[in-house]
């Protein structure tokens, strides 16, 4: 990011894809102090979230999008906007 930390946006778990986090790290990747879930389901029943982008804009915000399937005939692409100057 513009203020030298990293972003990151995925699955934190190797069983599925029922949760999908963004976190921040400010050494570079060794450790991330940072970490918020954009979605959190239960393994049995919940959604399925994949395919995330991220980018930082000009103005310093962080866009964010993936795809969300919280049932067979509920999918679509969801856009978050964070505020990266917020987050420490």
């Amino acid at each position: 990011m513009k203020d030298g930390r990293w972003a990151f946006v995925g699955n934190d778990i190797n069983d599925g894809r029922y949760r999908i986090v963004l976190m921040l790290s400010d050494d570079e990747g060794e450790t991330w102090k940072w970490k918020e879930y954009l979605e959190n389901d239960n393994k049995l029943g919940g959604g399925s979230y994949s395919y995330p982008c991220l980018i930082q804009t000009g103005d310093g915000m962080l866009h964010i999008t993936y795809s969300s399937r919280t049932s067979e005939t509920e999918k679509s692409i969801k856009h978050l906007v964070v505020d990266a100057g917020k987050i420490n």
